[in-house]
């Protein structure tokens, strides 16, 4: 239950708004924003309250309610004053003005680019109607981190038909074909599910034509989404693609029974075209059924709707309950539920569209507010500095009689004034940076349109917020001078303190901009050791190819003799997968008296040379033989550990039970990665059972692979003269492995730089106005002989120090941030001196550039210039 202080609305944002409203409106304003609050909190919690709250005090920041600059005290003539003003001094500054649009644009034309991807990626499936009722079925195993999207039939029937609390629960196969054949046309469909009809009872789907109950009830019946069906049948009349037969993987003809509207992008579920699960239940080797509880295929989800006001954990204990009394399984797993609207950010589910996890969204937003806060910090250096040249005019407005709030009003107002210029090129740079945002990053926003009520009311608050941030301090210091200390030009009343906060803000933004350097070498290295690394099986120049009839061994044996008559092809093996792959993965509980009871091995089906091939080292017995039959198995040495064997001898003729029956071990073959290098090494039994031979692995010769894959494509085309022609570099595909660390770390990259930028910017302004300040200080020392050298480490001693000192910092936060980041990967590298000596040379040779250019621009003028009117 929330404590009292959770009940309330945010402190410091009500203190805000008792600061800014006019006395005579502050009551009852105050108390409509508590009761609206109070109201809030019962009808969507407190939390969405707060969020309100803030928003409502931020909307309520404008003429006639503010306290301060009342239309009571500014009239209409001031404020023209006040723009006048305004303009004058940002065209008289132009460096000035320059600097501070450019970073602020910079900052925060990221910044919006980052709220809206986070915005999109969290608004995944939150549009169906009952989505707080809605959630995904995973498995747990104990010991393990993660959780398995697979789901058994036997859970799902389980829930459908004894378990009154549900209201609805079925089950989704993604199956892509390597073929559809529409209208004598060969074709690829990607996105295409099995699926039941309570799913799509479950999940916000709008239909054209047809419904769950007369279009996906039986068998051979498919749903196509609009555009698939104008992109297989051309454009649509009405009813037109109904009753059309689609040709599947050349095993089912599969007749057109409705029509439904594109899925949002932001929806996990991408159907293009959906066919009937009784279809599927038409295979006899298929496998899923109300008694299976255990193995199955990756691809197999299954989703809950629960009724009105049941609480998610009952159903899961009933569910488990169940389980627990399949006699045959004792693999100590559970069932539960994962919030549909949360599924999203499920770092170890399948996905059927693709995963985003959570911390990278946490890492986008504070990358943003960091971005921000260097440019605002940018801001208020240059804003000091350039109010020191307006100290007369600010003593002798002081003198006609302005006041302090006046005086504030004018140095914000020019605040607002870059920030109103620097949104609308911010706007235009967010923009730029979302349609290339799928290059950049994993998220698919490039494919929605940002422009809603939300995305304006983001604009609004963000002007307001960066220009309260960024202009209260320099009109609030420079509005508190004496007007007869300005005018005897006692200006030594710019105390060190200050001059030492503006130090402190500069080594702060440093110390970001430092932290992301070391952020970006660091994630730079550990891809160049997961791209570098050996995986333990040889992956160069082999060519990966499906086959369409996976259980043809005439085929089979015709491919691999035709491409070896060719001096280009140096070997060919068959299996379900390349040792390491990102789909298709088969998995089995084992049974072993000396194994734990949740012990379970990846299943991968090799032909005779499979090992040879790939450079599997056996370590012990022997590999597979013709003469052998699905009963015998080949292990990894992990496998022999998990049974309790202290060397691989003594695993060999041991039996093991699991799928597919009793097996018996006849060698033993050496660790290697089949995961990726994110995660630790599995156990595996390999079978030789030729009848789920998927894939040909190809190798090719380096010296003319292009004629080997000539070959290649030519023998295969003769062979599956009805299928879709597809191969990929087994080392290409491996670095698939990550994608999302890869775009990830180029788009960290975007960060640094910008961050680097923003902060040469700054430095530019603050050395040029040291250099200006010093001007007859420099005339005097090359009057008595000072060197250009020492001239130069006079004016930049100081900044350079500032910049060391910041990366002092920066090592520190990034030595931290990196080492608690690296603990997600299984395999990673160790953050060492030389990833900080690299970043330590960038950021001092980078901050030189503009430090050393204006520090010799001004050492070289000559002094008469600069004592002519001493």
């Amino acid at each position: 239950m929330a404590n009292k202080n959770q009940l309330k609305p945010p402190n410091c944002f009500l203190r805000f708004f008792r600061w800014y409203c006019h006395p005579d409106y502050q009551e009852d304003i105050e108390g409509d924003l508590l009761e609206r609050f109070e109201n809030r909190v019962q009808e969507s919690g407190v939390s969405k309250a707060k969020w309100l709250f803030i928003k409502d005090v931020l909307l309520l920041f404008r003429p006639g309610i503010l306290a301060k600059f009342s239309i009571t005290y500014i009239n209409k003539g001031m404020l023209r004053n006040f723009m006048t003003v305004s303009f004058r001094n940002l065209l008289r500054n132009k460096t000035y003005a320059t600097i501070n649009v450019t970073g602020l644009s910079l900052a925060l034309g990221i910044a919006i680019a980052l709220f809206s991807i986070v915005r999109f990626e969290k608004s995944f499936d939150t549009y169906h109607k009952n989505a707080d009722r809605l959630f995904q079925i995973v498995q747990y195993s104990e010991g393990s981190s993660g959780s398995n999207s697979h789901t058994p039939y036997g859970a799902i029937y389980a829930l459908r038909e004894e378990i009154p609390e549900v209201e609805f629960a079925g089950a989704i196969l993604k199956d892509d074909p390597q073929v559809i054949e529409v209208e004598n046309q060969k074709l690829k469909q990607p996105h295409t599910y099995f699926i039941e009809p309570d799913i799509l009872k479950m999940l916000d789907v709008d239909w054209i034509y047809g419904s769950p109950e007369t279009s996906l009830s039986g068998p051979y019946q498919a749903v196509l989404d609009v555009e698939t069906a104008e992109r297989l049948f051309g454009d649509l009349k009405k009813e037109s693609a109904l009753g059309k037969v689609i040709s599947y993987d050349n095993k089912y003809d599969m007749k057109v029974s409705g029509i439904v509207q594109k899925s949002p992008t932001n929806s996990e579920f991408q159907f293009k075209m959906l066919l009937s699960m009784a279809t599927r239940r038409q295979d006899p080797k298929w496998y899923e059924t109300s008694a299976n509880w255990e193995g199955g295929h990756s691809w197999h989800h299954g989703y809950v709707q629960l009724k009105e006001g049941v609480r998610k954990e009952v159903v899961e204990e009933k569910l488990n309950k169940i389980y627990a009394v399949q006699d045959q399984y004792h693999h100590r797993k559970s069932f539960g539920f994962v919030d549909l609207k949360y599924a999203h950010f499920n770092q170890y589910n399948d996905s059927y569209n693709y995963d985003t996890p959570a911390w990278l969204l946490g890492t986008l937003t504070y990358v943003g507010l960091f971005l921000i806060l260097i440019a605002c910090i940018n801001f208020i250096n240059l804003a000091t500095i350039q109010a020191t040249h307006r100290y007369k005019e600010i003593a002798i407005r002081k003198v006609m009689g302005s006041s302090r709030n006046f005086l504030i009003g004018q140095f914000m107002i020019e605040t607002g004034l870059i920030v109103a210029v620097s949104m609308p090129l911010a706007v235009l740079l967010a923009q730029i940076i979302i349609n290339a945002s799928d290059r950049l990053l994993t998220t698919q926003i490039a494919h929605v349109s940002i422009w809603d009520v939300n995305f304006f009311l983001f604009l609004l608050g963000s002007g307001i917020a960066i220009t309260l941030l960024a202009g209260f301090y320099p009109a609030f210091i420079f509005s508190r001078f004496r007007p007869i200390r300005i005018l005897r030009s006692k200006l030594s009343t710019l105390s060190s303190r200050k001059v030492t906060l503006r130090h402190v803000m500069v080594i702060s933004q440093f110390v970001i901009a430092q932290t992301l350097v070391i952020i970006i070498i660091v994630s730079t290295k550990q891809m160049r050791h997961f791209y570098s690394a050996d995986l333990g099986f040889n992956q160069e120049a082999i060519v990966t190819v499906n086959m369409p009839e996976k259980g043809n061994k005439e085929k089979r044996e015709r491919l691999r003799s035709q491409l070896l008559r060719h001096p280009e092809i140096l070997e060919v093996t068959f299996g379900l997968t390349a040792p390491a792959t990102r789909t298709d993965q088969w998995w089995s509980g084992i049974k072993h008296p000396g194994a734990p009871e949740d012990f379970g091995c990846r299943i991968q089906f090799v032909d005779n040379n499979y090992l040879d091939f790939y450079g599997l080292e056996l370590i012990a017995g022997r590999g597979f033989l013709p003469s052998d039959t699905g009963r015998h198995t080949i292990v990894n040495e992990l496998a022999v550990r998990e049974m309790g064997f202290t060397n691989a001898e003594e695993a060999l003729g041991e039996v093991i039970e699991g799928w597919p029956g009793r097996l018996s071990i006849i060698g033993v073959i050496k660790d290697f990665h089949s995961q990726s290098l994110k995660d630790d090494i599995v156990a595996h039994a390999y079978l030789n059972n030729s009848w789920n031979f998927k894939t040909a692995s190809i190798k090719l010769s380096p010296h003319n692979m292009q004629k080997g894959m000539e070959h290649i494509e030519a023998y295969w085309s003769q062979l599956f003269p009805k299928n879709y022609f597809e191969f990929q570099f087994l080392s290409e595909d491996l670095k698939r492995f990550y994608e999302s660390e890869r775009k990830f770390s180029n788009f960290l990259g975007l960060f640094a730089i910008a961050g680097i930028l923003i902060g040469i910017m700054g430095l530019y302004g603050l050395i040029n106005f040291v250099c200006i300040s010093k001007t007859k200080e420099i005339g005097i020392r090359k009057v008595l002989g000072s060197t250009l050298t020492g001239i130069v480490v006079t004016l930049s001693g100081g900044f350079f120090k500032l910049v060391l000192i910041a990366f002092i910092f920066a090592s520190a936060l990034g030595w931290y941030l990196m080492d608690s980041f690296l603990q997600n990967y299984a395999y990673r590298i160790t953050v060492g001196w030389e990833i900080f000596a690299l970043a330590a040379l960038i950021s001092v040779g980078v901050a030189s550039i503009p430090i050393s250019s204006q520090a010799v621009k001004a050492a070289v003028r000559n002094p008469v210039d600069a004592l002519r009117n001493e």
